[in-house]
């Protein structure tokens, strides 16, 4: 028998919300010409290290004296940095006139999409300047490792001393909660002259987002019946289980409840496909043929994901697989566990299952050009993510 963990209710649910958002961010059509406004070189000062100019807000709140462990290791690795760029004034104002326009059915810019390339010539910033701050990262080391098809950001690595040289500052191990973590202890600085093009560094430390979802119950297939079992329960969380009798999910998890938050205790129920299509009344799209077919689902997570893990989800629902169209693409990025992005796979999967979907690893949110640079990206997505 094989053992996996079902996906629950609310974690297939939040997957046809990123599916539906994803799938309308991608649809192409014929663009017709935005009106951008033609890049300006706004890095015109020499680049002086001793004129330098403070990035606030830039420091992670845990990284204070309390949770200060000492300095980190001169060659520790630093990787998936990124330096987030900004437009100036003038191109800023178009781009938000342009996305309103993309959402206005009386625009002539109505549902015209551009690609990410388009998105850096109409809107980005120059490629002189990009070059300018390039030359400065690797002027301390610094390897470039990316510049998105955007413009709006860089992605690069190095050591923790090439770090503390290029933006003054210092990384130091923090332990928090009994968590290990790295973070810069004070707010990075930039020379004055590159500050006209930067935003900031996303990130300096490694605090990242948690998941909120929760993994439903533990069940294992019969090879005789064919069918999906849940483990004999034990102990005293049984006892009171039986003893509550009522009807109840076959499969699900039962959160008690939570004096501190008054949250009151609640039932999470795990669904299959079918049970999904139901409840979300997807099931006359498919039979009408919409399924998925052509479009790309790009997910952002900082987890990695387990193909056999798809692959079994996918062979026993009677799913599409086996070809390059119906196997997880991922795209960069250093992953941290697998249960989160795995669930959110697999579940639009569910929603479009004869899509393709591409994962991001990193968790860097602030660059969904990256995802896929061959299909359009509807604005409104990109520019909340942007301006956060």
């Amino acid at each position: 028998m094989r053992s996996m963990n079902s996906l629950s209710h609310c974690a297939l649910a939040s997957a046809l919300l990123g599916a539906l958002i994803c799938s309308t961010a991608l649809l192409g059509s014929p663009v017709m010409a935005a009106q951008g406004v033609a890049p300006a070189i706004r890095i015109v000062d020499r680049i002086d290290e001793s004129n330098l100019v403070t990035l606030k807000g830039n420091t992670h709140p845990a990284a204070n004296a309390k949770n200060d462990r000492g300095r980190v290791s001169a060659d520790l690795p630093m990787t998936d940095l990124v330096l987030v760029l900004s437009r100036s004034p003038e191109q800023q104002a178009a781009f938000e006139k342009f996305v309103a326009g993309q959402y206005d059915p009386a625009s002539p810019d109505f549902h015209q999409w551009l690609t990410p390339d388009e998105v850096g010539t109409k809107f980005g910033p120059s490629e002189t300047d990009i070059a300018t701050i390039s030359r400065w990262l690797t002027g301390h080391g610094l390897s470039v490792d990316q510049v998105t098809k955007d413009r709006m950001s860089i992605r690069f690595s190095g050591t923790a001393a090439m770090v503390e040289s290029a933006f003054h500052t210092e990384m130091h191990n923090l332990e928090v909660n009994g968590v290990s973590h790295i973070g810069n202890v004070t707010d990075p600085q930039i020379p004055a002259a590159l500050a006209p093009a930067v935003v900031g560094v996303k990130a300096l430390h490694n605090f990242f987002p948690h998941p909120l979802h929760r993994l439903g119950s533990q069940v294992t297939r019969d090879a005789e019946s064919g069918l999906w079992k849940r483990p004999a329960a034990s102990g005293a969380g049984a006892s009171a289980e039986a003893k509550s009798g009522g009807v109840r999910p076959e499969f699900g998890i039962n959160v008690p409840s939570n004096p501190t938050s008054g949250t009151i205790a609640y039932t999470v129920e795990d669904v299959t496909p079918y049970d999904f299509a139901t409840i979300y009344n997807v099931l006359p799209l498919w039979n009408a043929g919409i399924d998925g077919t052509g479009q790309t689902i790009a997910i952002a997570g900082t987890s990695n994901i387990d193909p056999t893990d798809v692959a079994t989800f996918r062979n026993f629902f009677k799913l599409p697989t086996g070809n390059a169209v119906n196997t997880p693409i991922v795209v960069n990025g250093s992953p941290n566990g697998e249960e989160p992005l795995t669930i959110c796979t697999v579940g639009c999967g569910v929603v479009g299952s004869r899509g393709q979907e591409r994962a991001d690893r990193t968790g860097r949110l602030l660059c969904p050009t990256e995802f896929n640079n061959r299909r359009s990206l509807g604005f409104r997505e990109l520019h909340r993510e942007q301006r956060r």
